[in-house]
């Protein structure tokens, strides 16, 4: 896995047992880290970078790759050989996931994330539709005789894993209406499920309570960034997660990213990532984060 960090100026890369870097060790300001990949190099192996810098702040970006020596005796990993393929299923609230043999497995979502909100008033409900960005349905409450709120709930599977793990992102986005037309609003919440195929469940893959207390944590000890002068950003008190990084090639682990508070509004973006097997998560030093690929 490669980080990085923009107040560093580097990239590092790990196996989660020891760290090379940091690379390049002075000079250019990392804008983002676009990709992380071996390259052969002779009889051994490489760890390199592509990034987007800016030789001064304020110039325009410039992409450029990085490489460091890896280990003697390290290199890339064989991927799992385990695939499996995973889609809505044609009613949208179950998960369907194909196998390699042709072999078709279903497992439900948890009902409660299509059941409308009981404090509210339902105007009228949606059924779940398949679309590009994933299922959609929508909610529309009424708060007054001619205003409310619509509630629309999307999800999609991002990541299969180990031949046994699928990755559900569900999303809910809100807005108020009117009887001449709605306008305002944004993203409510979003949360990663893990549908284990061997247990058949699907469930969270953490609760926000959780990583809140993971994130004060690593904030005592100086590992992650604290935004000072404004309460909202001291680090957000609901992390929203969207997947950037996916699972990892050996199917054991995913890599997310959170970077918004309850209000929508952004904060610092963290990295973090999970253990399917018993969905541990680990908020990491850098906020950006990418697995390294096999070379090109």
């Amino acid at each position: 896995m490669a980080f990085s960090k923009a107040d560093t100026y580097a990239i590092w890369f790990t196996d989660g047992q020891q760290w090379l870097g940091p690379v390049p060790e002075v000079g250019l300001y990392i804008t983002r880290l676009e990709r992380a990949f071996w390259r052969r190099a002779g009889d051994r192996w490489e760890l390199c970078a592509r990034v987007a810098v800016q030789p001064t702040v304020g110039a325009r970006e410039t992409p450029m790759v990085f490489c460091t020596s890896a280990p003697p005796g390290v290199g890339p990993k064989e991927a799992s050989s385990a695939s499996l393929e995973a889609s809505p299923c044609p009613d949208g609230r179950s998960l369907c996931v194909r196998r390699s043999d042709g072999t078709v497995q279903t497992l439900p979502l948890p009902a409660d994330l299509f059941r409308p909100d009981p404090s509210r008033k339902v105007e009228e409900i949606s059924p779940p539709e398949a679309r590009d960005e994933g299922v959609r349905m929508e909610i529309r409450y009424r708060t007054t005789e001619k205003e409310g709120i619509v509630e629309t709930r999307v999800w999609r599977p991002v990541c299969g894993a180990g031949g046994r793990w699928v990755v559900v992102d569900f999303a809910v986005y809100r807005h108020p209406w009117a009887e001449d037309g709605a306008a305002g609003g944004g993203l409510e919440h979003s949360e990663l499920y893990i549908a284990d195929l061997s247990a058949e469940t699907v469930r969270p893959l953490s609760a926000i309570e959780a990583r809140g207390q993971l994130v004060d944590a690593f904030r005592a000890e100086g590992r992650i960034p604290f935004v000072r002068g404004d309460e909202r950003f001291s680090m957000p008190n609901h992390l929203l997660p969207y997947v950037e990084g996916g699972c990892s090639s050996d199917g054991s682990f995913l890599l997310f990213d959170t970077g918004a508070d309850e209000s929508g509004m952004l904060g610092f973006p963290l990295s973090w990532v999970a253990r399917l097997e018993d969905r541990v998560i680990y908020p990491l030093p850098g906020d950006q984060a990418r697995w390294v690929e096999r070379s090109p």
